[in-house]
């Protein structure tokens, strides 16, 4: 690299990958900025830079860097997903063990920006069911924190005009989710849950246990009943 070496990227993915191994992250960012500015084309250095603001816990810029790939790549049904994934999850962040940890201050911002491009992953490809569980589950959750809220109320409050308006807010938000939870689920039912890999059948479940909640709600018995057994087939 010192010698301004110019006719073999691979040399600077080798040279990159020592530095992430050893921690050495500031010539782990620049051998990356440095193959970048060398190989313009070469797309693997973009996403080893995506990877090392993911590792190194550097949100703002990673999103920043997704935000860029979409808008050049506006068609791109796996880039656009990816995106509003990683939005979501920032903007939902929880810890190891999966609780949940406190909102940050932009969440709204956030939730906003992930609900524009799932429905854009979804102009792309309006079959994918990961897609309309991820959509539904943004709905779904946004419900659960208005609901905590509610719960919050004091005795004399819940039946005060703040808790009219909260109750309205989860009731329109879990309408919001149901059908991208019954498409997700309409998807993975053609599939069949024994061709599912893994990572699907959680994805799956999760959709499934989900709609049984928005079902109770609504007091639809024979729905729940229904989803129980596609739960029952999964294990």
């Amino acid at each position: 690299m010192d010698l301004k070496f110019e006719k073999e990227p691979a040399l600077y993915v080798l040279l990159a990958q020592q530095y992430e191994e050893r921690g050495d992250n500031a010539n782990w960012l620049k051998t990356i900025e440095d193959a970048k500015k060398t190989f313009p084309a070469d797309k693997r250095f973009n996403d080893m830079e995506m990877i090392y603001y993911s590792k190194t816990g550097k949100t703002a810029e990673l999103l920043d860097m997704l935000e860029k790939k979409v808008a050049a790549n506006p068609t791109d049904f796996n880039a656009t997903l990816d995106y509003a994934i990683r939005v979501d999850n920032v903007a939902n962040p929880r810890s190891e063990n999966g609780s949940d940890l406190p909102k940050p201050a932009n969440y709204d911002e956030l939730m906003n920006k992930a609900e524009a491009a799932y429905k854009k992953a979804l102009e792309l490809n309006a079959n994918d069911a990961t897609a309309n569980f991820q959509l539904g589950a943004l709905y779904f959750n946004r419900a659960v924190v208005f609901n905590k809220e509610l719960n919050a109320l004091d005795s004399k409050s819940q039946t005060g005009p703040k808790a009219k308006e909260l109750q309205g807010k989860v009731e329109a938000l879990m309408g919001q989710s149901l059908p991208y939870f019954e498409k997700a689920d309409a998807v993975f039912t053609a599939k069949g849950a024994a061709n599912l890999e893994q990572g699907d059948k959680d994805t799956y479940y999760n959709c499934l246990t989900a709609l049984s909640k928005i079902y109770a709600i609504k007091s639809q018995t024979d729905k729940v009943a229904e989803v129980k057994k596609k739960l029952e087939g999964l294990q």
